[in-house]
């Protein structure tokens, strides 16, 4: 049965990889000639998709918050709520600014096997789907609930990619999986000196350093992304088929994003969701 169940998902991976490769090949023909007309906007509207599920702790005091800090004032938050039963809502509001767009979906079906790690692999992305229909900017940004980003960051990507006429680009995450000041899970000024210039080797940094132009929206997370036998996460699934079509891509050597675990001697990333299998189960099943 385990056998059948790998050929299956393998063979659905398989039509699923080029079902995706024809379509996104036709609409990027067509959709790529408006490179030229985003190149010469002077202040571009900036969506950044915010897919968010019962972290409003971390909404308040990191994501939000570094958002409106940046020194590129030229955005819309796109916050999709996925079936939050939390204070998510009122914590929004209290902002009281009015580039903070709320939607709200509900969680009603299983979208996936759910396992610890799928939630990992596919957890955001009917939020994000979502999200990416509500759009109305020049280009997309994605910034997860409980991240943060350096105050330039939107400032730094739009420099980097008018300057080398590119469709997307990515940058350097600084993680900090160590533990750490409990007070230092709240953006402050203390956090400034770990967004600093650390090189990596990799060329394509995390979705949350991503600002890519708008007209690539068709670009949808794959809610099967969990049936490949690589690549299994929603982002590198996504920057995986954008890479195959040809899409221009460059990378800034700035840290202008950085992890921080979720709790005070936590993880980061896929480990923080198998360190935490039970939980992770409780908090995310339907």
């Amino acid at each position: 049965m385990i056998k059948l169940l790998k050929f299956y998902n393998r063979l659905f991976s398989f039509i699923d990889r080029y079902v995706f490769f024809l379509k996104e090949s036709v609409l990027y023909f067509f959709n790529k000639k408006k490179l030229n007309i985003l190149m010469k906007k002077k202040n571009p509207l900036i969506s950044i998709i915010v897919p968010t599920y019962n972290r409003s702790f971390f909404l308040k005091t990191r994501s939000i918050r570094s958002i409106l800090k940046q020194s590129y004032t030229n955005f819309e938050i796109i916050v999709v709520v996925d079936g939050s039963t939390d204070n998510t809502i009122q914590i929004l509001k209290s902002f009281k600014d009015s580039r903070i767009k709320i939607f709200q979906i509900e969680r009603k079906k299983k979208r996936y096997p759910q396992t610890a790690i799928n939630h990992w692999f596919c957890g955001p992305v009917i939020a994000i789907n979502h999200g990416l229909k509500k759009i109305s900017g020049d280009w997309i940004a994605r910034l997860d609930d409980d991240e943060i980003w350096g105050k330039k960051h939107l400032e730094i990507s739009l420099r980097k990619l008018y300057a080398t006429k590119s469709e997307f680009v990515s940058g350097k995450r600084l993680c900090k999986e160590n533990p750490i000041d409990k007070r230092k899970f709240m953006i402050s000024k203390h956090t400034n000196k770990y967004i600093e210039n650390v090189k990596y080797d990799d060329q394509i940094g995390g979705n949350n350093t991503w600002v890519y132009a708008s007209y690539l929206s068709f670009f949808k997370a794959n809610i099967n992304c969990w049936r490949k036998d690589i690549n299994k996460v929603n982002d590198l699934d996504l920057i995986e088929r954008m890479i195959r079509v040809g899409i221009k891509i460059c990378f800034t050597n700035r840290a202008t994003h950085i992890g921080l675990p979720r709790e005070e001697n936590g993880s980061t990333g896929s480990r923080y969701y198998l360190d935490n299998e039970k939980k992770i189960m409780k908090e995310y099943n339907i």
